[in-house]
């Protein structure tokens, strides 16, 4: 492992259902919403889409600022949803709280005419920028339609456009996405993840190791047409929690909580993310979070009375790798975290 100890080959147990590096979250997730300013000419309906939640839609007046926009959104998510928590993010922006896991949040802007809307949240593993049919090449005051597709990982926001006129006035949805993917894609593992072109959608697939703290999708058109959304798997929460702390070189502490007690553990190590799957032995089928570049069992430990922490020592080899954790007795595993 590039600690202080005896590699080992990596034979344990079952399936994991996601892969992240988290902060300790509860089994739900809060996802933000921002938007920019409609510049539909008249009154026009969007909706937000939120997984096994109710559906929400408002009416978006003509002339409506941006934090009139998000007050109508807000309170239509509210009031279709009355257990879910939903608090204001400067004046156009909103945050939901604790969305279940696996939850995709979807919002589609129908005819406003917006720049660009944004979807984000901790540690998702996948969104998506679609459009959809075909699009006005003009938007307001006859000025030539602008489309935007972008991403956010911890290392920035990735955004591109492209214009109608650079389309030719062909603005059906395949050829815009292509022209989006084309300025995209190349430059999507500069920022930690990776794009797929989808005939009239974009798929976006987020490196765990560069979204830890925030991932999402940023899309938006000029033009009047409906047809632009923008979505977000929020992902799985870990409740078999691990943290890392200490220096490296030298001592390592490695903190889990969340665990089954009284059970054995094994800490496994790479010096890459990755979503490995155990090939055989008892957990044969396990995804992994970890990629295979010097992948290893360190050791095997007890989980105490569900958590607990251990010291070890660590070379220079193994700073800035990765480690999680897998339980014997039924497979599950930790979170990825990053060695010091």
């Amino acid at each position: 492992m590039c600690l202080n100890t005896t590699t080992r080959n990596v034979r344990l147990l079952s399936s994991v259902l996601a892969l992240a590096m988290l902060s300790p979250l509860a089994l739900a997730k809060d996802t933000t919403m921002t938007f920019t300013v409609p510049s539909n000419r008249l009154p026009s309906l969007v909706k937000v889409e939120l997984g096994d939640y109710n559906p929400a839609s408002v009416v978006i007046p003509n002339g409506s600022t941006v934090k009139q926009k998000r007050d109508l959104i807000r309170d239509a998510i509210k009031a279709a949803n009355p257990g879910l928590v939903v608090e204001d993010v400067g004046d156009n922006g909103l945050k939901i709280k604790d969305i279940h896991d696996n939850t995709e949040v979807k919002f589609d802007p129908g005819k406003t005419g917006e720049a660009k809307d944004k979807i984000s949240c901790a540690a998702p593993p996948n969104g998506a920028i679609e459009f959809s049919g075909s699009f006005d090449p003009f938007g307001w005051g006859s000025e030539q339609a602008v489309f935007t597709a972008g991403l956010i990982t911890d290392l920035g926001e990735l955004e591109v456009a492209v214009t109608a006129s650079e389309l030719n006035f062909q603005t059906e949805g395949p050829i815009i996405c292509q022209a989006l993917f084309q300025r995209l894609a190349p430059r999507a593992p500069q920022f930690g993840a990776q794009i797929n072109f989808a005939g009239d959608r974009l798929e976006v697939y987020f490196d765990p190791a560069y979204s830890i703290t925030t991932g999402g999708v940023i899309f938006g058109t000029t033009s009047q047409s409906e047809g632009c959304t923008g979505s977000l798997n929020v992902g799985q929460s870990f409740s078999y929690h691990l943290e890392m702390g200490g220096a490296c070189p030298g001592t390592v502490n490695l903190q889990w909580s969340g665990a089954d007690a009284n059970r054995q553990q094994g800490i496994l190590f790479a010096t890459n993310t990755g979503a490995y799957v155990i090939p055989n032995g008892p957990c044969q089928g396990t995804q992994l979070g970890l990629g295979t570049r010097n992948l290893q069992l360190y050791n095997v430990i007890g989980t105490g009375n569900g958590s607990g922490n251990v010291n070890a020592t660590a070379n220079a080899g193994a700073c800035h790798g990765y480690v999680q954790l897998i339980q014997t007795n039924n497979c599950s595993t930790s979170n990825v975290a990053q060695v010091p």
